[in-house]
């Protein structure tokens, strides 16, 4: 008897409830596993149609957004949830879920901060630059939270922040000629902190923040290094948008161009009074008509580091592609692995499942 005992190993149905078990184990592995994996790009890449102007990192939701623009085609009838989305990270294509909005039509809002220099001996019309400004405050609406400063002689915040255009567009209309040295790092210091406060207005509830920057590059008295103020920018996520005029070659003005693409903004050169206008309605409609990609990265991190990100959009049976070269910025953000965690859960349950069950052979004689 006690023989018996010793030679009888589990059960029929204890081996096919722990072959069961394993079963769900391997697969809540598989689960966890596969969205960590990288797998390189591969296959003819589509047609260059799109424009990748930022990506930011969510410090708190622990995502990155990548702002883009489908250049040529009528983002208006675009279902983004209907279409294929690819995203390749440094590479390495993403095996997650990408959310897919259009900025207009997703309730967020934007943050923006215009800043003109109003010196007396501007090399460009003061009339015509403040009817720019107003011109893309007007497209921005009453929806957006924005504010207006001039960065001549010390910086000061003239109106705002607020949603009123309307008062925007009015206290701009007062603004004259002014004595003083444009301070133009200066004034980037303190826009950055201008649009951090807009940031921190829950009534507002912004989730991008732009610069718009008039300027002929000229910066005298400046207490602030440059250097300073692209790490605030960068940090912040802030993309500057610069307007330029008075000597397209001019060094200074070449920096301020370099400035805007680093932070995913853009430049443009008003080579006659009237190109203002069209320059800023221009850039509204390219701002309220961006889709914003948001995924938890794989790859990516906000390390300091140039990273490379390529996005590919099924449109109308076409694969619309671009891609971008960005500089992450440096933030306290330490990768998590939540999935792991829940499949070390999983083992440890199935071990003490185990142990529990299924009896241990015996090799001595029954008591």
């Amino acid at each position: 008897m006690g023989h018996l005992w010793a030679n009888k190993g589990p059960s029929d149905f204890q081996m096919i409830r722990i072959r069961n078990i394993l079963w769900l184990v391997c697969g809540a592995l598989a689960a966890a596993v596969a969205p960590a994996m990288v797998v390189p790009v591969k296959g003819q890449e589509p047609a260059a149609a799109i424009r990748i102007d930022q990506v930011t990192f969510s410090r708190e939701k622990r995502a990155v957004h990548v702002y883009v623009t489908i250049e040529n085609h009528n983002v208006s009838g675009l279902r983004p949830e209907k279409n294929g989305v690819r995203v390749a990270e440094d590479g390495h294509l993403y095996t997650g879920e990408v959310r897919v909005d259009l900025f207009q039509g997703s309730g967020r809002r934007m943050g923006y901060v215009v800043a003109l220099d109003s010196r007396e001996d501007l090399p460009s019309s003061l009339t015509t630059i403040i009817e720019g400004s107003q011109s893309f405050i007007r497209g921005m609406g009453f929806r957006h939270m924005g504010a207006v400063m001039s960065y001549t002689g010390r910086p000061t915040l003239l109106a705002g922040p607020t949603m009123n255009a309307e008062y925007l567009t009015e206290k701009l209309g007062s603004v004259t000629p002014t004595k003083g040295s444009p301070r133009l790092v200066d004034g980037l210091c303190q826009a950055v902190q201008v649009l951090g406060s807009i940031q921190k207005e829950e009534k507002a509830n912004v989730v991008r923040l732009a610069l718009i920057l008039f300027t002929d590059g000229l910066d005298s008295g400046s207490l602030l290094r440059l250097e300073t103020c692209e790490r605030l920018l960068m940090e912040s996520g802030i993309s500057v948008h610069v307007i330029g005029y008075g000597m397209p070659e001019d060094a200074a003005l070449q920096r301020m161009a370099r400035l805007a693409e680093q932070t995913g903004g853009s430049f443009q050169f008003a080579s006659s009074f009237e190109k203002f206008q069209i320059i800023t309605t221009a850039l509204d409609e390219r701002l309220r008509d961006q889709l914003i990609l948001t995924f938890r990265p794989q790859v990516l991190l906000p390390d300091g580091r140039t990273h490379h990100v390529r996005v590919g959009i099924l449109h109308g049976g076409t694969w619309l592609s671009g891609s971008y070269d960005f500089t992450a910025p440096r933030l306290k953000w330490v990768r998590t692995w939540p999935r792991a965690a829940v499949v070390i859960a999983l083992l440890l349950a199935a071990i003490l499942f185990l142990i529990i069950l299924v009896p241990r052979r015996r090799s001595g004689k029954k008591p």
